[in-house]
């Protein structure tokens, strides 16, 4: 049997092309893309906004995991840690879910994996990427989710 490693990155490519297409569809540049043998994390930029996809099969970082982060400005530490709010968090915020969470790395080998994430991105930040409400980053922590 291959590792989960192995596999994360053979899925992880797999849908590439979806992760790409979607964020270029709403004016978003890939401006970095970094996998390793445990994580990932791709950042696209428009403007000062910012999407991290990103994600670890890390032992210690179990259970793995796969989290999509919005941001304004920079999308380094320190300052990402400031300016930028998961999405489950705004799930959490916009439905009163409290069992949203960053989405678990399994799901990433359900043949539905980037529908529901593209669903999820649908339903709660389409208005902060396409530009018309970049105030979900500051309504989110103020409400400290």
């Amino acid at each position: 049997m291959r590792n989960k490693t192995a596999a994360f990155q053979d899925v992880l490519l797999k849908h590439d092309v979806q992760i790409l297409s979607y964020f270029s569809n709403h004016g978003f540049s890939l401006t970095r893309k970094e996998i390793d043998t445990y994580t990932f994390e791709y950042v696209f930029r428009n403007g000062d906004l910012y999407v991290k996809f990103k994600g670890s099969t890390h032992p210690y970082d179990y259970p793995s995991y796969l989290n999509i982060i919005i941001g304004k400005g920079k999308d380094t530490f320190p300052d990402c840690d400031k300016n930028s709010v998961a999405l489950w968090k705004i799930i959490r915020h916009n439905t009163g879910k409290q069992g949203a969470s960053e989405y678990d790395f399994d799901l990433i080998y359900q043949k539905d994996f980037f529908k529901k994430i593209k669903k999820d991105m649908d339903e709660n930040i389409v208005s902060f990427l396409s530009k018309k409400n970049t105030e979900i980053l500051f309504l989110s922590k103020a409400v400290n989710l």
